[in-house]
């Protein structure tokens, strides 16, 4: 019995220690999508202002009168 309660507790610490390890992968892995999702909207923002300074879009101005 005792060795059961030993290796119940073994198994305890490791699935805990996989819970931290998952929990800084996850962090990691949202860390890189909020970037990648930054510089997209950057880029579309950018695109938009390119089309405005050419004539092919209205401006922020033109559009809000």
């Amino acid at each position: 019995m005792e060795g059961l309660l030993k290796k119940a507790g073994q198994l305890v610490d490791h699935r805990a220690a996989m819970l931290a390890e998952l929990a800084t992968l996850e962090t990691e892995i949202m860390a890189r999508r909020h970037r990648e999702l930054e510089k997209l909207r950057d880029d579309w923002v950018n695109e938009i202002e390119r089309q405005q300074a050419g004539g092919y879009l209205p401006t922020d101005d033109e559009v809000r009168a």
